[in-house]
């Protein structure tokens, strides 16, 4: 039976992949699936670094998870594998290291149902590497379309999902800011992210994430306003200034 929603998970992490929250990441993933209406299909994408450790998480993983395992992959790849893998028309990503809570997955599909939406997010809070402390809430804004979206980086990969009967597919290419870059091309396609302002994310903060090092990330996103979307120096600047002020809102605390 063809499943309703695809879950990639991109399994990318060695020190995370065996760990035992991972563990329980994925199972809650399985209860969520559980508890809805909707048929789930959840496919683990991994590279070489990873095999050793979820060949020793054995039982651990979800009955039905299917594994897809991509030699030397990086994490655009995995999950671009894990798209062309799908057979859910609907797409949502989770990294192994972050975390739904209970009920994300059944709200934000009745969210996009009652929104006609065919591209979600949620608000979700950060957490440390070891997970003893938990962040502040960084609300989703209501609705993001391609010009927002150049002045606000407001959506976590794990929080979305995608409708790709509507949107068309897609690909992450190999850049910096691989899920920024999608998003943008998706929305340039006419297409509205709707964000759902519900407590449903942990993101975990790792020492070496794209995103932890603020200098290197905002250089950046210039240069993906420059040399990607193709904006003149002054509509470039005028973005990155509202990108500034928006991350030093999201970053001010923990």
């Amino acid at each position: 039976m063809t499943p309703d929603v695809t879950v990639i998970v991109e399994w990318d992490n060695s020190a995370l992949a065996g760990s035992e929250r991972a563990r329980q990441a994925l199972a809650g993933l399985a209860r969520e699936g559980a508890a809805s209406s909707r048929r789930l299909e959840i496919v683990l994408c991994y590279g070489e670094d990873a095999a050793p450790q979820l060949a020793a998480a054995g039982d651990g993983l979800p009955a039905g998870c299917r594994m897809l395992h991509v030699p030397g992959g990086r994490y655009y790849e995995l999950k671009n594998h894990g798209v062309a893998g799908a057979n859910g028309a609907l797409v949502a990503f989770l990294d192994s290291d972050d975390r739904w809570m209970a009920g994300k997955l059944r709200q934000q599909l009745a969210f996009m149902s009652a929104n006609a939406a065919v591209f979600s997010f949620t608000s979700f809070r950060r957490i440390s590497e070891t997970g003893d402390k938990v962040g502040h809430l960084i609300r989703a804004p209501e609705r993001l379309d391609y010009r927002a979206l150049l002045t606000n980086t407001a959506i976590a990969t794990s929080s979305v999902i995608i409708d790709r009967a509507a949107t068309g597919s897609f690909r992450m290419t190999k850049t910096y800011y691989d899920d920024f870059v999608l998003w943008l091309e998706i929305l340039k396609r006419g297409h509205v992210a709707h964000g759902l302002d519900a407590d449903l994310l942990r993101y975990r903060v790792l020492g070496q994430s794209v995103s932890r090092n603020k200098v290197n990330s905002s250089r950046w996103v210039w240069r993906t306003y420059r040399e990607i979307e193709g904006l003149d120096p002054i509509s470039a600047a005028r973005c990155f200034v509202s990108y500034a002020w928006h991350a030093g809102l999201k970053y001010r605390k923990f």
